[in-house]
């Protein structure tokens, strides 16, 4: 290590409470940097704070497969999600449609396909549980049916209650 870095005794590690790997990594790093003072050492690693990340999961499915979709989350106490309709295209294979042209009739296959975006953030610790439910309840291995993408959330909060966290998640959370 440089002798002539700066460093800070305040460090803060953003991770999953499911990941525990990178927390010991960020413990070694801070203590690795504190590493000439054993107080100095204790003192970094109370300062580390962990936050338990909720994740967003966008949920690609064709419009057939909304209600299958509500009613997992519904399953789960997920107590908000919303749904719109959007164009794009993916691995899915594109299905061709028959065009009127003029007096003739043509085949033509779309550069897009309609398919249906739900959008929920559930806690961290119920968003496996929720995509292997999705995954497993709708189509087949030869049958792809949409996409799941998930993010980390470090943090939602809900107007006018002024709660926060992902306690607000579900319904099993109570306003005051």
């Amino acid at each position: 290590m440089d002798q002539n870095m700066n460093i800070t005794s305040e460090y803060e590690c953003k991770i999953s409470v499911t990941d525990i790997a990178i927390f010991q990594i960020c413990i070694l790093i801070a203590v690795e940097v504190n590493r000439h003072s054993l107080k100095g050492q204790e003192k970094l690693i109370n300062k580390i704070r962990v936050w338990e990340f909720m994740k967003e999961l966008n949920i690609y499915i064709v419009k057939e497969d909304l209600s299958k979709v509500t009613e997992i989350l519904r399953n789960f106490n997920v107590s908000g999600m919303s749904f719109d309709e959007v164009q794009g295209a993916g691995r899915m294979k594109r299905r061709e449609i028959r065009e009127r042209d003029g007096w003739s009739v043509k085949t033509v296959t779309p550069d897009y396909e309609s398919r249906t975006r739900v959008v929920t953030v559930v806690p961290d610790t119920l968003a496996e549980e929720i995509i292997d439910d999705v995954v497993n309840s709708i189509g087949s291995q030869n049958e792809p049916r949409g996409v799941i993408i998930v993010k980390d959330v470090s943090n939602v909060y809900e107007i006018g209650t002024k709660q926060s966290g992902d306690t607000i998640l579900t319904h099993d959370h109570h306003i005051a």
